[in-house]
């Protein structure tokens, strides 16, 4: 047996658990509806699918059950559209307006979990929470 059988023999099982439980989460990344379905079917009981993409308005189909018996839970984060790219990089680069502003709190990389954790909880005081490498301002307000 070769060192990439050995490695397959080590994640052939994990991937059959996989296969047969669903996976715990999954990442739709493509700007179009006909997937949620399959990556709803993907996920176990209890996990989750995260559309990120999803861009323009529109129909799609899933099961229901799956979001209320099997309790699968279906996320999204938006992100930019292409058509939308240009704009937002003339924007931010012409400085036409003063975004750093926006920015309430600057966390060092060391207490990078801190601001993870104020991003996660938003207070009344948080907008926009930004982690240095290498800062000195620690979890200070902007």
């Amino acid at each position: 047996m070769g060192a990439d059988d050995a490695a397959l023999s080590q994640i052939s099982p994990k991937m059959t658990t996989t296969a047969i439980e669903g996976a715990d989460a999954a990442i739709l990344a493509v700007g179009g509806n006909g997937l949620i379905r399959t990556a709803m079917d993907a996920v176990r009981p209890g996990g989750r699918v995260l559309l990120f993409a999803q861009t323009v308005h529109g129909d799609a189909t899933f099961d229901p059950g799956a979001v209320c018996m099997d309790e699968k839970t279906l996320l999204g984060s938006y992100s930019a559209s292409v058509e939308l790219q240009e704009d937002s990089v003339r924007f931010v680069m012409g400085r036409e307006m003063d975004l750093e502003r926006l920015i309430s709190h600057r966390f060092s990389l060391s207490r990078s979990v801190e601001a993870l954790k104020l991003a996660a909880h938003p207070q009344p005081d948080s907008m926009k929470i930004v982690i240095q490498p290498g800062g000195s301002e620690e979890g200070c307000r902007a």
